[in-house]
């Protein structure tokens, strides 16, 4: 929860907010299936099983980013940050609003030379970002977010005026079209009406999960063409296959 908060104008005096999605459990079994396909390639290699103890807690502490060595090697706290890296600095905002009342997150602004000028052409053919072609914004070092820079801060005052002139699908596609991985801010339901999402086929349908009939679920983040995948059925249940499993091993080996 030291990772997770809001920017004290966004809510002053607000508590650390607790990740939502059973992301404690989500961490952890992320971290065990990493320690079982390595104990599996390691049996592979020598022939021998091993038992695998995989703990939360020590999952949780190497997945709070920044948080965790900030404080071993300076010994100092970071600050939770509206949608964004928390940070021992407050840092240049993330999310604006666009026209249309939508928020939309620009993220990775100015590092490459290449995204800038297209950024740049496009806000200037809006009006906006006539200063950009100064010298000063020609190093990526000053364009940086988090780097406490004055053309940092520059830049970010004027994407967020440029964006709420805009409605946040136009803000979305205009930005990818500049190699930038800006976002709008979507509902899981707006997720799931998204077009682009399904022309890639990544929900699919399952059964169980608690719910009568087909559950509609997020399927593989990716496209592999020679080695597609298929989720046949929902994850197991604890316990569900124990007794199957057991007497499979009691089974007599055959000879």
């Amino acid at each position: 929860m030291n990772m997770n908060g809001y920017d004290p104008e966004d809510a002053p005096g607000a508590p650390p907010i607790h990740g939502k999605g059973d992301q404690a459990y989500n961490t952890g079994a992320h971290f065990a299936v990493m320690g079982i396909l390595t104990a599996l390639l390691g049996r592979d290699a020598g022939g021998e099983g091993q038992y695998i103890d995989c703990s939360m807690h020590e999952a949780l502490s190497s997945a709070t980013e920044v948080g965790l060595p900030h404080w071993l090697y300076t010994k100092t706290n970071i600050i939770r940050q509206t949608g964004r890296h928390a940070a021992t600095i407050r840092t240049e905002p993330w999310i604006h609003r666009a026209r249309d009342g939508k928020d939309v997150l620009v993220f990775n602004i100015g590092r490459s030379n290449e995204s800038w000028g297209k950024l740049k052409r496009w806000m200037q053919s809006h009006g906006f970002g006539a200063n950009f072609d100064e010298e000063r914004f020609d190093d990526p070092m000053n364009r940086m977010a988090a780097r406490g820079t004055p053309e940092a801060k520059e830049i970010f005052a004027e994407v967020s005026s440029f964006v709420g002139t805009l409605d946040a699908e136009e803000v979305y596609r205009g930005s990818q079209a500049c190699g930038l991985p800006w976002g709008t801010v979507r509902s899981p339901d707006e997720a799931v009406d998204d077009p682009h999402l399904h022309d890639r086929g990544h929900f699919v349908a399952t059964t169980g999960e608690g719910l009568d009939g087909e559950a509609l679920m997020p399927g593989a983040p990716y496209v592999l063409t020679a080695s597609p995948w298929e989720m046949r059925r929902p994850a197991p249940k604890l316990g569900e296959h124990t007794d199957e499993v057991l007497a499979e091993l009691r089974a007599p080996t055959p000879e």
